[in-house]
């Protein structure tokens, strides 16, 4: 193992961190090598990422223009733009599908779910001033979820076809900066899970991506059934006979009004 970081890092002489990595016990020793105690402290720290990364797991490794965290709007607009201008590009989503909160979990199933409860509210209340009688019209949420999830996969697919029409590499996993010009991913697995497999991407160039998360309240706990986050009301399994909407934003309103469409609340 270290003869071939040895190899790598003698591609790459005449940087600080090569020196410093040469600078070390013979690479054919079996025992990890140490790093020379009178480097400079970002030097040593460097280096020792150097290594940890080169023991997990044995990674592969591609060099790459740009690196780019984050599969959102803000990600897949760069990696698209970036590779329309020649550069070799690699995006990496841990969530395993592109588009970021709005196609996933925010304003795109969040419309689908309110122009579905709209048109309920109206086969209830509107349709009869047109002249048009609906009787039985009920809410059938488990229907309204699946429209929902086409919209998604539709966006999202479309989104991935760019990626394969631009020659954008799409890495799917976990994405952490492991080096001043290095991310190591944690890749998913068949079943979109985080498995052992990892991939060191190298960079002239890294982008971070990676959006926002809930904001969460000490004390009430999320546990997405009774409380829930604006990501779990997005796949709610029943209608709810009341719900309290705390936050007054774009998610927080349309949610309000697609409960207020449902009537039953």
């Amino acid at each position: 193992m270290y003869a071939r970081l040895a190899c790598r890092a003698a591609r790459r002489r005449g940087s600080p961190l090569v020196d410093a990595l040469l600078r070390v016990s013979s690479p054919c020793h079996t025992e990890p090598p140490q790093i020379a105690a009178d480097l400079p402290g970002s030097l040593r720290l460097s280096a020792q990422r150097w290594y940890s990364s080169d023991r997990d797991g044995d990674a592969d490794r591609e060099e790459n223009d740009v690196v780019i965290i984050g599969g959102g709007p803000g990600g897949y607009a760069a990696a698209i733009r970036a590779a329309q201008v020649g550069l070799k590009v690699t995006c990496v989503e841990r969530r395993g599908r592109l588009g970021g909160t709005c196609f996933n979990v925010g304003c795109i199933p969040s419309k689908s779910l309110l122009e579905s409860s709209r048109k309920f509210y109206e086969a209830r209340h509107s349709l009869a001033k047109h002249g048009v009688r609906v009787s039985g019209a009920e809410v059938d949420l488990p229907a309204m979820m699946a429209l929902k999830n086409d919209a998604i996969e539709s966006l999202t697919s479309g989104v991935e076809r760019m990626f394969q029409q631009h020659r954008v590499n799409y890495v799917k996993g976990a994405g952490r900066l492991t080096g001043t010009h290095e991310v190591t991913v944690r890749l998913l697995d068949e079943h979109g899970q985080f498995g052992q497999e990892k991939k060191i991407l190298s960079a002239k160039n890294i982008i971070i991506a990676t959006g926002s998360d809930i904001r969460q309240v000490p004390e009430v706990p999320i546990d997405e059934k009774k409380i829930v986050s604006s990501t779990g009301a997005m796949s709610l399994e029943k209608v709810p006979g009341k719900m309290l909407v705390v936050g007054g934003g774009v998610i927080g309103l349309e949610m309000g009004s697609c409960g207020a469409g449902w009537a039953r609340m």
